[in-house]
């Protein structure tokens, strides 16, 4: 028994008897228990220590005892609640009892089955309807309605928990606030709970109980994603994807009736459940069928948020929506194309909603060039949503159950992709249906597979490289040679007729990549030739990109597995590519998301250059103390190096050479040092003289991989972020001149990015996601384990101080630049907060700052995206064009 269940049992001790603890949510731990004096089987829900230390008992049960009233034949009943205290100085724990159902949960079910026959989800939403619809005629609202509130029993529906939210966020009031303490699951929170509004009505449930159908119909909730702040953002800007798209049975009344249930505002939607279950039951709608109905699930993020993500990965580079260029030819494609022989050459411009990331390797095209899968934009740093655009259609799609995959690659008649996930190697057929994993344990960031013609898949991730069964049957060890001992594999390309593989590697640092080809039943594996991005032609030729950017092409025996006559280029300026076999090529121009635009913001949002002759592919960027001279990690056939540059118009001096990365630069306080990262699988923080002179300096951190640095304005603390994985002892501070190293501080739950320290280096602002949104915060500096205060409400990134230090800039999750203005006594209160300006269009890092306020706080240094080079070029038939560059028999 847990400590926490023996003090509770302790507690109840002749009223309840606690048996087994069953399972904790975002709220409560759930116990099983024995009603004493009842004789019966009881479950009793806890609410976690700080939450209820937050809430206090008397408010709390007093607003609890409203629920006790509700009686329904769809509504688990309160039994009891209360408070312990058994003296022990560990304080109360609020508590309430409900009857234990012998059954099982609605995500029980769903775990189980996936979609539910369409009879008993729309039953099961009739029931819950019900319910509901008897609770908002007395004025309660439930709030978090979900499948694990709902229980079933005799398959029939009983919703849990009924006015628990309701109680906590009345109990809470403010408090609720200041902690950050949030309601609601994501998957199934309407749009207006995710934004943090206080008045919510019963339309929140009409949202929760629409998400909770389309689950039960579909197999997954509308949104899906990797983190917290990934769903939120999709249940903030993008529309869900029609049911019928996945499962075409579903009727049109229903998805009608869904769809309506989802709508973003809450005016869109039902004005009350009742109509609601009548839509579900084929009764007339509301007639607000939602736009993702009508135009096939078309995303809002062009009116929503575009994140550009810089630093190590270069994350997502979304472009301004032109349109695309219609990528024609259907069925005809898998033959001849655009017409017979004919060939056609197109860029395929992306919405920012669709767009692909900045990353070269990130799309694939079918074997019979009908259509790509790509890794789409994440909605936060850090995750991915694998797409799916067809030459026939205008508009891409997401593919349902791939948040979170990588580097697809497809099955050789196409029917089918393979992924990576954290979890593992993953396939999917693309007619429907689940993904299923099939070999865990193969991942990694460099993770890359290709799936031969004999059905056995080829997975590499690094050193490792292994050939399985589709099934995932028969792992093996796959290259076995000395000729790639100290090499990692970052590309694979299938050879027909299972005859191997082509393998781009290089050694650590990647100071050269070469191709070499791996035979599939003998796992032996040479060198052919120095390049990157080895593609087999259906030609008998082998694509490639030489050092500088040009595509080369030569003829290659498959029986030798051999070179066997001259390169020839064929294009220049291209940065990756991908070719099926019927001779479709896609690839994208140059280095992606290199132009960026040095720019300073007034607060009414105007922009006037800093220097118009300037554009450079920028990740991180620091202004001097002085405000004279600026440090910039500036991207460089994809590598990062620290330039130095005199404001507004002075030239640009290479600071920092060699094979490792060079990134987030911070200047000392004196102007006298440039710290930054040096990173490639390690991060380490370096420094080196400001005028150039010297050697790079490692900055002692204890061992500790260090990903953020930054120093007190008076020159006084050097503060660091380490890439730990304890959360509350991540940040390492020293006091320069008297600390020979630094060391770690309690600074309290959850990752804390975007370090500021004020300028008075008294407090430190951050962001974190401890309450699940990422907020910004301040506490007191250096002791930060002290308190902390909330200073941004319904999201908040990239905190940065006013240099009087009586304002707190950030950017909240609208993408709009805020001001805070803060007053400090005992703790830090927020006296105001006021918009400032819209950053969409300006490069995003989503947790390490990209934008600096000016000595007077009036106007703010930001990186424009100015223009968007790295588009992807279609070209139907391009196998005419080669053999006529070739002059290769037709």
């Amino acid at each position: 028994m847990t400590a926490a269940a023996a003090r509770l049992s302790a507690a109840l001790a002749g009223r309840y008897r606690i048996e087994r603890e069953l399972g904790q949510g975002g709220m409560a731990t759930v116990y099983l228990a024995h009603d004493e004096k009842h004789d019966r089987k009881v479950a009793i829900k806890v609410l976690h220590e700080d939450l209820g230390a937050t809430l206090g008992p008397e408010r709390f049960l007093a607003e609890i005892k409203t629920t006790a009233k509700l009686q329904h034949p769809h509504v688990l009943p309160l039994l009891d609640s209360g408070s312990t205290d058994i003296g022990d100085g560990k304080g109360g724990l609020l508590y309430y009892v409900m009857p234990f159902v012998e059954g099982e949960s609605l995500r029980d079910r769903l775990d189980r089955e996936k979609q539910l026959p369409i009879d008993d989800a729309l039953r099961i939403a009739r029931e819950v309807g019900d319910a509901l619809s008897m609770a908002h005629g007395h004025g309660i609202i439930h709030r978090d309605i979900k499948p694990e509130n709902i229980l079933l029993q005799g398959g029939h529906a009983l919703v849990a928990d009924f006015g628990i939210a309701l109680a906590v966020q009345h109990a809470g009031g403010q408090r609720m606030t200041q902690t950050g303490l949030s309601l609601g699951t994501p998957q199934y929170m309407s749009p207006e709970q995710a934004m943090g509004e206080k008045s919510v009505d019963a339309r929140a449930d009409i949202y929760a109980l629409g998400a909770v159908t389309y689950e039960m119909l579909v197999g997954e909730p509308p949104f899906t994603g990797a983190t917290v702040q990934a769903i939120v953002a999709k249940v903030l800007s993008s529309e869900p994807e029609p049911p019928t798209t996945m499962r075409k049975t579903i009727p049109a009344h229903v998805e009608d009736a869904v769809l309506t249930a989802l709508a973003k505002l809450p005016a869109d939607r039902f004005a009350d459940v009742k109509s609601f279950v009548a839509a579900l039951s084929g009764g007339q709608t509301s007639g607000a069928r939602t736009q993702a109905a009508r135009h096939g699930g078309k995303s809002m993020g062009e009116h929503g948020r575009a994140w550009a993500v810089a630093g190590v990965t270069l994350g997502v580079f979304a472009g301004v929506a032109i349109g695309y260029a219609v990528w024609r030819g259907g069925a005809a494609g898998r033959g001849a194309g655009r017409g017979a022989g004919l060939v056609s050459r197109a860029y395929l411009m992306q919405p920012a909603a669709e767009a692909l990331p900045g990353g070269t390797t990130n799309f694939v095209v079918s074997p019979d060039g009908s259509e790509i899968v790509y890794v789409g934009p994440g909605d936060q740093p850090g995750t991915t949503q694998l797409w799916r655009k067809r030459r026939s259609d205008l508009h891409a799609t997401r593919i349902p159950g791939t948040a979170g995959g990588y580097a697809a690659f497809f099955a050789p008649d196409g029917s089918s992709i393979a992924y990576y996930t954290s979890a593992g190697l993953v396939k999917r057929s693309l007619a429907g249906g689940e993904s299923v994993t099939i070999a865990t344990g193969l991942r990694g960031a460099q993770a890359r597979g290709a799936w031969l013609d004999d059905g056995r898949i080829v997975a590499m991730s690094g050193a490792n490289s292994y050939i399985l069964s589709a099934d995932g049957s028969g792992l093996q060890p796959f290259v076995r040679s000395e000729a790639m001992v100290g090499y990692n594999a970052y590309m694979v390309d299938p050879l027909p007729g299972s005859r191997g593989v082509l393998i781009q590697a290089c050694p650590a640092a990647c100071s050269r990549t070469t191709i070499y080809v791996a035979e599939a039943d003998t796992k032996a594996a040479k060198v052919v030739v120095d390049g990157r991005n080895p593609v087999y032609l259906a030609t008998g030729h082998l694509a490639y990109i030489n050092a500088e950017g040009a595509l080369m092409v030569a003829p290659f025996n498959l029986k030798t597995l051999s070179i066997t006559g001259n390169a020839v280029p064929v294009a220049e300026r291209v940065s990756s590519l991908s070719v099926s076999r019927t001779g479709t090529m896609v690839y994208r121009e140059s280095e992606p998301g290199e132009a960026f635009r040095a720019v300073w913001v007034d607060r009414s949002g105007r922009a006037t250059d800093v220097d118009s002759t300037w554009l450079a592919h920028i990740s991180s960027f620091n202004i001097s103390p002085d405000g004279r001279r600026l440090a910039a990690s500036v991207v460089v056939g994809g590598q990062q190096h620290l330039y130095v540059k005199d404001l507004p118009s002075g030239p640009l001096a290479k600071f920092t050479n060699g094979a490792l990365n060079h990134f987030r630069p911070a200047w000392s306080a004196d102007g006298k040092k440039i710290r930054f990262i040096r990173g490639d699988k390690t991060f380490a923080l370096v420094e080196k003289n400001a005028d150039g002179s010297g050697d790079i300096r490692e900055v002692p951190a204890l061992e500790h991989q260090i990903v953020e640095a930054t120093s007190s304005r008076n020159g006084e603390w050097l503060v660091m972020r380490t890439g730990g994985t304890d959360t509350s002892r991540t940040i390492l501070v020293q006091r320069l001149g008297v600390d020979s190293v630094p060391h770690p501080v309690n600074s309290g739950p959850g990752n804390k990015l975007g370090l500021a320290v004020s300028p008075d280096a008294r407090y430190v602002a951050f962001q974190s996601a401890v309450a699940g949104l990422p907020e910004v915060y301040v506490s007191p500096f250096p002791g930060m384990s002290a308190a902390r205060w909330q200073v941004s409400l319904a999201g908040g990134f990239e905190p940065r101080w006013s240099p009087d230090g009586k304002e707190l800039y950030y950017v909240n999750f609208k993408d709009e630049l805020m001001v805070a203005r803060l007053a400090f006594g005992s703790g830090v209160t927020v006296q105001s907060t006021v918009r400032l300006f819209d950053v969409r269009g300006y490069q995003r890092d989503g947790g390490f700052h990209v934008y600096e306020p000016d000595a007077t706080g009036q106007r703010f240094f930001m990186l424009r995206q100015e223009h968007y080079p790295g588009d992807l070029v279609v070209v139907d038939n391009w196998f005419t064009e080669l053999r006529d560059k070739l002059k290769l028999p037709k």
